[in-house]
């Protein structure tokens, strides 16, 4: 997942599942999990996060085999990106219904969802719980957020100054400090954050 690890083994994984998928669909087209492979490579930096190359490959995917929930989750991710919220959820509904379960793949697309929706108490739950299981930085990024917007500077600032990205601070999350502490009058310091974020 491109939240745990640096950007350069992001592409390297992401180029590799694209080309194995390639492969494999040269010798048959109709490989369900190689077109959902290739969709979610397209979400990646790799591939350009060219969105609708996602949804084409997973839908393509889905269409061969109804049953593949990472696709879903993969869509999921793609509708996130482009605002359309009410398709986040449907996705994710669908994907839960295949595994009957959630997993934090899912959680980690319905916490951002949340939270830009608007629903920061919810964004704040889904945030905690996912925290407790995993402490990657887009968790920590948005728990933070949702926590700053209600009202809890404290844990915005502890959650959001801890985060790390491949042994280094995720300049996501620094850059969400930095509007934390500009917000409640640390101007200065967030100051040099935001030029330690564009160096």
């Amino acid at each position: 997942s491109s939240s745990f690890a640096p950007e350069a083994d992001v592409a390297r994984w992401a180029s590799r599942a694209a080309d194995e998928a390639r492969r494999a669909l040269q010798q048959d087209p109709d490989l369900a999990e190689a077109h959902s492979a290739l969709g979610s490579a397209a979400a990646t930096a790799h591939g350009g996060f060219n969105w609708r190359e996602s949804l084409a490959e997973t839908a393509k995917a889905l269409e061969l085999d109804p049953n593949l929930d990472l696709a879903r989750v993969a869509r999921a991710r793609a509708f996130y990106h482009l605002g359309l919220f009410d398709h986040v959820d449907e996705e994710l509904q669908q994907a839960a219904e295949i595994t009957r379960s959630s997993n934090v793949e899912m959680e980690r697309t319905s916490l951002p969802a949340a939270l830009f929706r608007g629903r920061f108490a919810e964004a704040r739950t889904l945030g905690e719980a996912l925290l407790a299981r995993t402490d990657e930085a887009g968790t920590r990024t948005y728990l933070g957020l949702a926590s700053f917007c209600l009202g809890d500077v404290a844990r915005a600032r502890e959650v959001l100054g801890g985060v790390q990205r491949g042994g280094q601070a995720a300049s996501s999350s620094l850059a969400a400090l930095a509007g934390v502490l500009a917000a409640t009058g640390e101007r200065e310091r967030a100051r040099e954050i935001v030029r330690t974020v564009r160096s």
